[in-house]
């Protein structure tokens, strides 16, 4: 994650997070792996990637956003807002491509999704504790 942003506490705050959806997926897809097969895993790991690349591209927003805050406050959250639909609608159409083209079960790939997803949010209740 390096040299990804200029900003040190931002890189720090993304690798954070990152990380921390990678373990959380990583221990999903083995014990789904275990427990149901490798397909279902594959559905998991799937699902798990389309979190953390969103999560890639909300920072990308917040780094946008955060070069035009000094200069244009009046637009500064724009890319915010443009990056979130951007997520949306990847996230949207890659669970569609899971689910129609590579026909993955869907319950796995949601919850790939959504555990990878806690991961975030537990990420920033570890932030804000200060447990860094």
């Amino acid at each position: 994650m390096k040299g990804l942003f200029a900003n040190d506490s931002l890189t720090r705050s993304l690798g954070q997070i990152v990380r921390i959806q990678m373990i959380l997926a990583a221990v999903l897809v083995v014990t789904i792996g275990i427990w149901s097969g490798t397909t279902s895993a594959a559905a998991a790991a799937f699902g798990s990637a389309l979190s953390i690349g969103g999560t890639l591209l909300s920072a990308r927003s917040v780094k946008r956003a955060s070069g035009r805050a000094g200069t244009e406050s009046s637009r500064s959250l724009v890319p915010v807002y443009a990056g979130e639909l951007q997520k949306f609608l990847i996230i949207g159409v890659g669970v569609a491509f899971g689910l129609v083209v590579l026909d993955l079960n869907g319950l796995f790939l949601l919850t790939g999704l959504i555990m990878a997803q806690v991961g975030y949010v537990l990420a920033s209740v570890i932030s804000l504790t200060g447990n860094r």
